[in-house]
């Protein structure tokens, strides 16, 4: 379940879990419209920094209650998002289900950003592929996404193509990044726990 909200004078989209939290943080935020995260599927949106088009997805992996529920795809970096499109190239079906033609799919290709010694260009397809991780429900996929990420996040380096970012380590580019973005308007901040967290009560925390 999704909604459009106007949050802060703007209209936003995100899950209907999401619109919780953050009025718990203090947004002025009314929902203007309840809907099925799957008419999303097939649109495309902007991507803030570059200004490039992309479609949006589907993606079994991608759970609503956390953060908004809109996962930004890094298939060159993120093994879960090269299964992703690896599984709906296997499975034409969900691709018709959304009206989306196949070529879509076929004509995305990874692109990397990080340098990092030791791994290929696309370590995302090599962990995938040297762990032989079968798809995103795959217990594997997780196991390679923290080999993944544990290199990059103390190794890596930003490339050329991120512009002005290039030569940053990654493990210094989140903060710089995140007050880029809220600067330019493109971006918030909202506060989420880094695992389940239940209260003695019984309830979730948030």
């Amino acid at each position: 379940d999704y909604v459009k909200a106007e949050v802060n004078g703007e209209n936003w989209i995100m899950s209907k879990d999401a619109v919780i939290k953050f009025k718990e943080q203090k947004k002025k935020i009314k929902v203007i419209e309840e809907f099925k995260g799957s008419k999303l599927i097939g649109k495309n949106c902007k991507v803030p920094l570059s200004d490039r088009i992309v479609p949006i997805l589907p993606a079994e992996f991608v759970d609503p209650k956390n953060a908004t529920g809109i996962v930004m795809s890094v298939p060159s970096h993120a093994p879960y998002d090269w299964l992703g499109l690896i599984d709906l190239k296997k499975n034409p079906s969900i691709l018709k289900k959304f009206n989306i033609p196949l070529e879509v799919v076929e004509n995305i290709k990874p692109i990397s950003l990080i340098e990092t010694p030791g791994l290929s260009e696309h370590p995302g397809i090599e962990f995938v592929e040297k762990l032989k991780v079968k798809d995103q429900n795959d217990p594997k996929a997780e196991e390679a996404t923290k080999l993944v990420y544990k290199k990059e996040f103390h190794q890596g380096v930003l490339k050329e193509n991120t512009g002005k970012y290039a030569g940053i380590p990654v493990r210094d580019i989140k903060e710089k990044l995140t007050k880029d973005l809220i600067n330019l308007g493109v971006a918030d901040v909202l506060w989420e726990t880094a695992d389940k967290v239940i209260c003695r009560c019984n309830t979730q925390c948030i």
